[in-house]
């Protein structure tokens, strides 16, 4: 990801969903962007959840908000070579659940629908010499923060 954004490198471990969810907050806010941050929290979160299990132990990865020429996207890079894959949207019920507290990571495997479901496209870029980002076009339009005036009306 080259274009101008926000971009940080984080270890890959449970704090890195955290740590996304609250960059992509602020970066969003000061875009005027407020009403799409709940969507692309929930964005980031599954991201980067796929990005540190592709990492080894100790490893990073990267994310990037920024204007593309597309528009407004969100991605996620991690060192792994296997590429995502988006499977069909299962049918939830209680009888498909594994509600076992053992098992409860079992359940997983939606959340590319999800982010499919949340944005206005989903999308794999390999790097090199390794890796992969995978990016999101949010369903947002940025727009500049207001600046502040003076009672006059001039730009302070």
């Amino acid at each position: 990801m080259t274009t101008a954004g926000f971009g940080r490198e984080l270890l890959a471990t449970a704090a890195a969903a955290g740590l996304a969810r609250t960059y992509v907050d602020v970066q969003l806010r000061k875009l005027g962007c407020a009403e799409a941050v709940h969507d692309a929290q929930l964005v980031a979160t599954e991201l980067v959840a796929n990005a540190i299990a592709e990492c080894r132990w100790g490893g990073t990865i990267r994310i990037f908000l920024g204007q593309r020429p597309r528009g407004l996207v969100f991605g996620v890079w991690d060192p792994g070579p296997r590429m995502p894959r988006r499977g069909p949207m299962p049918e939830l019920t209680l009888g498909t659940l594994d509600l076992d507290p053992a098992g409860f990571d079992r359940n997983g495997g939606r959340g590319l629908a999800v982010v499919a479901a949340l944005t206005r496209d989903l999308w794999v870029e390999r790097s090199r010499p390794g890796g992969k980002w995978v990016c999101a076009l949010l369903d947002v339009t940025a727009r500049p923060e207001p600046r502040p005036v003076d009672v006059h009306g001039s730009e302070i």
